[in-house]
């Protein structure tokens, strides 16, 4: 069996968290008022944007955070489907930069544009590659 190397605990740990924060934010979303809500306050202007349609979009980051559960599973377990959706996720990710690029946020798409492609050419490799079966 081959090593795993230290990048392959990272990814999932990430997804792990993504995973995290998407339930807390859905919590937050679909009832309002608890101390949960302080962590908008890093990003308030999202919040207000998602604010009055917070029932549709708490939903969907509540379905959309155990996606990423299921994910984590089938990424430890190196299972194909796993590593398949992590890479669906990164490129999910770099279409959104793609489109923040091309919205007049140059700076901020163009460096997430950049990471989530790396990351996505790393994953591709084929030692990340052939963990899973």
């Amino acid at each position: 069996m081959q090593a795993k190397p230290i990048s392959f605990y990272l990814v999932g740990i990430f997804i792990s968290l993504c995973a995290f924060v998407l339930l807390l934010a859905a919590i937050t979303l679909l009832w309002p008022g608890s101390v949960l809500d302080r962590m908008w306050e890093t990003t308030p202007d999202s919040y207000g944007e998602m604010a009055p349609y917070r029932v549709t979009i708490g939903i969907l980051f509540l379905v959309l955070s155990q996606v990423f559960v299921i994910t984590t599973r089938g990424w430890f377990k190196q299972r194909k489907w796993g590593w398949l959706c992590v890479i669906g996720i990164f490129a999910a990710n770099a279409t959104g930069d793609l489109m923040r690029l091309f919205s007049g946020d140059f700076t901020g798409g163009l460096l997430g544009l950049c990471i989530a492609g790396f990351i996505i050419f790393y994953l591709t490799r084929p030692r990340i590659k052939g963990l899973f079966k």
